[in-house]
C-alpha cells in the first residue's frame, strides 16, 4: 500500500479537521502554525541538518528515511493489521475515529470552556455576596445579622433562659450542683425516698396503732370524762389536760398552803397541850407519879383508867362511910347548900348572904 505523504502527520498535538481527503493540519514542532506533509518536510529541510539529524536520531539505516519506513510498512502491511478487527484495519478508518474522538474532545472543550465561564461568573457573583455577607457578619453587634449581633442576641437569650430556669429559686438552690448535692449526690434519689417513705409507713401504722385511732383520723373521737371534749385534735385534747391539770395543782398548791397554815396551828396547839400535859413535847408517857393512884410511865389513857379505878375505889368507900346508900345527900338549891340523909331524916341548910352564913335543921 502505497502511502499519501499527506496522510502523515508529524509533531506533538494534532489538530485533525474534516476528512483525510482534505487536507490534514498539524502542529508545527517549532510553532502552531498548521503545515501539509510537504511543506513540513521542507521547513525540516530548511531548519538544518541538525534538525534531520536530530530527527533521525539513532534510528536504523534501514529506517533513516521516510521512504525506507514507507518500504517497511509496505512490506509488513499484513503484519502491522494483524488481528485487529475490520473498522481498525486501515490508517482511513482510524484517522475517521480519530477525527469522530476530536470533534467529542472539541465539544467537550467548548463545553468545558462555557462552563468555566459560567462557574467563573457564578464564582464572581458568590464572590461579591460572600464579601458583603462578611461585611453584614463583621458588623457592630447593632446590626441585623452580625456575628456581633447574633452572639448579642444568643447571650440574652441564654442569660433569660438561664433566669427563667433559676426563676426564684434560694441561692443554695440555683445551680445543678447545689441540687445534686442537696439531693446528697444520690443518682437514686428517686428510689431512696420511695424507700424511706415506706420505712416511714411502717412507723406511721405503729403510731396509729399506739394511738388507737384509725389511720388518717382527723380527731381523737369521743371520749367518757368531762375533761377532754369529744371529737377535738390532740393538742386541743392535750391542753384540756394541761387547763384541768393546772387547775388541779392550783387547788393541791391551796391545800398544801391550808395545810401547812393548819399544821402550824396545829404545832401550837400540840405545844400548848404539851404544856398543859406537864411532860416534854413528843413524850410518850407521863412519866413518874408521886402519889399511888397512878402507875408510873403510864399513857394518858392507862392513867386515866387508873384514877377512874382509883375514883370509882374511893367513892364506894366514900359512899359506904357517909351511908350515901340509906339516903345521905348533898344538894345546892338557890345558893342554898344542904345536908340530908334521906325522906324524914334530918336535914341542915345553909345559907349564905354576903358574909353571913345562916345555918338551919329541918326534917325532910
Amino acid at each position: 500500500m502505497a502511502i499519501n505523504p499527506t496522510h502523515v502527520v508529524m509533531g506533538r498535538n494534532i489538530a485533525a479537521s474534516g476528512s483525510l481527503a482534505g487536507e490534514m493540519k498539524v502542529a508545527a514542532i517549532s510553532g502552531s502554525t498548521g503545515l501539509t506533509l510537504n511543506q513540513m518536510l521542507i521547513k525540516l529541510d530548511d531548519n538544518a541538518t541538525a534538525d534531520v539529524a536530530a530527527l533521525i536520531g539513532d534510528a536504523a539505516s534501514a529506517y533513516n528515511t521516510l521512504g525506507k519506513i514507507e518500504d517497511v510498512i509496505i512490506a509488513n502491511d499484513a503484519a502491522l493489521r494483524g488481528d485487529a478487527a475490520s473498522a481498525y484495519n486501515q490508517l482511513g478508518k482510524i484517522e475517521d475515529i480519530i477525527i469522530a474522538l476530536q470533534a467529542d474532545v472539541d465539544a467537550n472543550e467548548l463545553a468545558s470552556d462555557n462552563a468555566e465561564s459560567t462557574l467563573t461568573s457564578n464564582l464572581g457573583a458568590l464572590s461579591g455576596g460572600l464579601d458583603g455577607r462578611l461585611d453584614v457578619l463583621e458588623a457592630g453587634a447593632g446590626s441585623a445579622g452580625s456575628v456581633a449581633k447574633a452572639q448579642a442576641d444568643a447571650q440574652a437569650f441564654a442569660t433569660a433562659a438561664i433566669a427563667d430556669l433559676v426563676d426564684s429559686a434560694p441561692g443554695a438552690l440555683n445551680t445543678l450542683n447545689e441540687l445534686a448535692a442537696a439531693l446528697n449526690d444520690d443518682a437514686s434519689f428517686h428510689t431512696t425516698i420511695t424507700n424511706m417513705v415506706a420505712a416511714n409507713e411502717v412507723h406511721v401504722d405503729r403510731l396509729v396503732s399506739l394511738s388507737g385511732m384509725a389511720k388518717d383520723s382527723a380527731h381523737l373521737g369521743t371520749f367518757s370524762g368531762a375533761t377532754i371534749a369529744d371529737n377535738v385534735a390532740i393538742k386541743v385534747a392535750l391542753q384540756s389536760l394541761e387547763t384541768k391539770v393546772e387547775a388541779v395543782q392550783t387547788d393541791v398548791d391551796g391545800n398544801e398552803s391550808d395545810a401547812d397554815a393548819a399544821i402550824a396551828a396545829n404545832e401550837v396547839h400540840i405545844d400548848n397541850f404539851a404544856t398543859l400535859s406537864g411532860v416534854a413535847k413528843d413524850a410518850v408517857n407521863f412519866g413518874t407519879f408521886t402519889g399511888q393512884s397512878i402507875q408510873d410511865n403510864r399513857v394518858l389513857k392507862v392513867a386515866l383508867q387508873d384514877l377512874e379505878t382509883a375514883i370509882e375505889g374511893n367513892e364506894t368507900e366514900e359512899n359506904t362511910r357517909l351511908d350515901k346508900a340509906g339516903g345521905f345527900h348533898v344538894e345546892n338549891s338557890a345558893g342554898v347548900y344542904k345536908l340530908g340523909w334521906g325522906s324524914g331524916k334530918p336535914r341542915v341548910s345553909f345559907s349564905i348572904s354576903g358574909a353571913d352564913v345562916t345555918m338551919s335543921v329541918d326534917v325532910e
